[in-house]
């Protein structure tokens, strides 16, 4: 035991908890007005910030002032997965494809089918929105091969070039 702390508690020794002797309504009416941890039910990183504090972190993450600020942004790209057409886009995909990785002779999965799967679109989102929900524009891939491969960064070199 280092400096007087009980193992795996992160509280001195010594120290009253602070439900001791509290009964199970006495408990529960407690925690209901707000313990002094504060933390029922919140698991997101947003739930502890006042929404001043929330601006100002938004503000910080896109380079800006607070002064400046004219709400939350998300990207297009992820707002576009988010859609029911892109979902009927991927799975369109992912059944002409027979659900299986299109690279041949994928040295990560072996092109079997039950592995994680990626819609990749052959032509960029950002370059040719016209294109998003063509089903001739999309490929499936393996989770490992979508990642590890550079596709991205070899199609954006590669568009550079001809524009």
């Amino acid at each position: 035991m280092r400096g007087g702390y009980r193992k795996n508690s992160g509280r001195k020794k010594g120290c009253i908890p602070w439900n001791k002797g509290l009964t199970g309504e006495e408990y529960s009416k407690h925690y209901e007005e707000g313990h002094p941890k504060g933390m029922k039910g919140k698991k997101h990183k947003w739930g502890n910030h006042s929404k001043k504090a929330k601006i100002k972190i938004s503000s910080y993450q896109q380079g800006i002032k607070v002064e400046n600020w004219k709400g939350f942004k998300i990207s297009r790209n992820r707002w576009l997965k988010n859609t029911a057409k892109y979902q009927i886009w991927r799975n369109a995909v992912f059944l002409r494809d027979n659900f299986t990785c299109q690279n041949p002779n994928c040295e990560f999965c072996k092109n079997k089918q039950g592995v994680f799967l990626n819609a990749h679109h052959i032509y960029p989102l950002n370059l040719f929105p016209e294109l998003a929900f063509k089903i001739d524009n999309g490929i499936t891939y393996c989770g490992d091969f979508h990642l590890k491969s550079g596709l991205h960064k070899e199609m954006k070199i590669k568009f550079m070039e001809v524009n």
